[in-house]
């Protein structure tokens, strides 16, 4: 998946919807946080957001499983352009859920959770524009360059899915703890 012009849209509606959220955390009313209507509108978006990323995950397996007989719902490309546009939109509602705070404990764990997701899929789409050169890359140092390349873009991958199950759990147990306690 490269960064190109079929990009635009995606970036032009994730950019509304940034600003769209912004001026509803920012309107003149009380502060939106977690325990608020317009916060957990905020966190039912963004965790919403959040499983729609994790479930390119689970496409690909199926794909591979049952040969692609379903889960035909949608091109490959928007599911991969989705993942990455709604993965940060959905990291900015988060953020607006809590109202920029880290809370207790877990909170805080979900947070450096969350942004460690964001970079490792930010570092796994920077290795992927950069696995072209891997194929230049014969011999001194331009094979040197593509080990590297190719090993940080594998470490991305085998890095990225543990870590969003860990933040789908740890979701779950601060949904529960929030509603019961």
């Amino acid at each position: 998946m490269f960064i190109d012009g079929t990009h635009r849209r995606w970036v032009a509606a994730f950019l509304l919807l940034a600003l769209l959220a912004s001026a509803l955390y920012l309107a003149p009313r009380p502060r939106a946080t977690a325990s608020t209507w317009p916060g957990l509108l905020f966190g039912l978006g963004g965790t919403g957001l959040a499983v729609f990323c994790g479930l390119l995950t689970g496409r690909k397996t199926l794909l591979r499983m049952q040969h692609g007989a379903c889960w035909r719902l949608l091109r490959s490309s928007v599911w991969e352009k989705g993942h990455i546009y709604f993965g940060l939109l959905s990291c900015l509602l988060l953020h607006f859920h809590g109202g920029f705070r880290m809370g207790g404990p877990l909170t805080s764990v979900l947070v450096v959770v969350l942004w460690a997701i964001i970079v490792s899929g930010l570092a796994g789409l920077l290795f992927r524009h950069l696995l072209v050169l891997t194929k230049a890359g014969r011999e001194g140092k331009g094979r040197t360059a593509a080990r590297i390349i190719s090993t940080g873009h594998f470490l991305t991958q085998q890095l990225h899915v543990p870590l969003t199950l860990t933040l789908f759990v740890l979701g779950t147990v601060h949904a529960v703890m929030e509603l019961f306690y």
